[in-house]
């Protein structure tokens, strides 16, 4: 395991004046500066990068923490962290801890449900299709992993389709899961139309 995970801020806004030493933030073992918006500022102005290498430990308390703040609860804060900080320990980046920010204004502005209430909307023996009440792709897609997990022991084969969520992080995260369970586990998500097929423009 790496002893700490570079991870690079981006934004667009004002920061303020003094910067701050990475370890007064992220703890001792951090290393470089770190750069503060100024809370609430939506105004585009000075564009920075600050880099910062921090434990995996910190990182994911950290997380935790900010996701608590916003309203998630304790358990999903804390399984949100371990599916950002495993993609940041992975090189997956784009999926990793930088997406706290989005998540965090998807609930400020009302199109993330923080706290959902995941039902069962039909199931048979090796299906079963949940609702995931506008929250955290990562929250229902785990728990539609664990149920398809269980239901395979018995079936041999299950799936399970989730609606009503949004982004699920790193989607390895859950074939791993099964994998762990001593099962081969597939995993997919629809998206925008972004990267054209193979020979199509």
């Amino acid at each position: 395991m790496r002893a700490g995970i570079p991870i690079s801020f981006r934004s667009r806004a004002r920061v303020v004046d003094l910067e701050r030493p990475a370890s007064s933030v992220f703890g001792s073992g951090a290393t470089g500066t770190l750069a503060l918006p100024v809370p609430g500022d939506t105004a585009v102005g000075l564009a920075y990068h600050v880099a910062v290498q921090v434990r995996s430990e910190t990182l994911r308390t950290v997380t935790e923490a900010i996701l608590a703040a916003a309203g998630f609860r304790p358990v999903d804060a804390a399984l949100v962290g371990e599916v950002l900080v495993e993609a940041n320990l992975r090189g997956v980046d784009s999926h990793g801890v930088p997406r706290v920010a989005g998540y965090v204004s998807m609930v400020d502005v009302g199109l993330l449900n923080p706290r959902p209430d995941l039902r069962v909307l039909g199931a048979s023996g090796a299906t079963v299709h949940l609702d995931g009440d506008r929250g955290l792709g990562i929250i229902g897609a785990r728990e539609a992993m664990d149920r398809v997990i269980r239901m395979a022991g018995a079936s041999g084969i299950a799936c399970a389709t989730v609606r009503n969520i949004s982004h699920t992080g790193m989607i390895g995260w859950y074939t791993m899961r099964a994998a762990e369970a001593g099962r081969i586990g597939i995993a997919m998500n629809t998206g925008p139309s972004i990267v054209p097929p193979f020979g199509g423009r």
